[in-house]
């Protein structure tokens, strides 16, 4: 039986696909441009993907939810690791003051890297990694 390391990590991947399909997506910049896009929870110490989820679109299934779509992907990969205590990175589509308070209360640490020119001013970020400081 696979046990994941303690720190696991939420990824997009393309899976090369040349087919007729409505989920196909074409990302010029990534080395595999046009295929399926796949959100993974990955291993970061073996690489070996233990969930995903495949991309079909923006969904606004849970439109009473007050969690962006990038949080509610990270959630539901990570539900089974629930008070695992494991560290879960992420990158800046996902990072958020209330997906990392989140996952601290369900259990889990989480890093994330955050976009330098976002909408927060220096001063409101510079509040907000405070918080995240206090939550541990």
């Amino acid at each position: 039986m696979y046990i994941p390391s303690s720190v696991i990590a939420v990824v997009e991947s393309m899976v090369p696909f040349k087919g007729h399909s409505s989920m196909k997506q074409y990302m010029p910049m990534k080395p595999v441009k046009r295929g399926c896009k796949v959100w993974c929870l990955a291993d970061s110490i073996t690489g070996l993907v233990s969930q995903f989820v495949i991309y079909s679109g923006r969904s606004d299934k849970q439109g009473n939810s007050s969690f962006s779509y990038g949080e509610r992907v990270v959630l539901s990969l990570c539900d089974t690791y629930i008070h695992s205590h494991r560290l879960t990175a992420f990158d800046n589509f996902f990072t958020s003051y209330q997906l990392l308070k989140t996952l601290n209360e369900r259990g889990l640490y989480a890093m994330g890297t955050v976009r330098g020119a976002s909408k927060y001013s220096q001063e409101k970020r510079s509040d907000a990694v405070q918080r995240i400081h206090v939550l541990d």
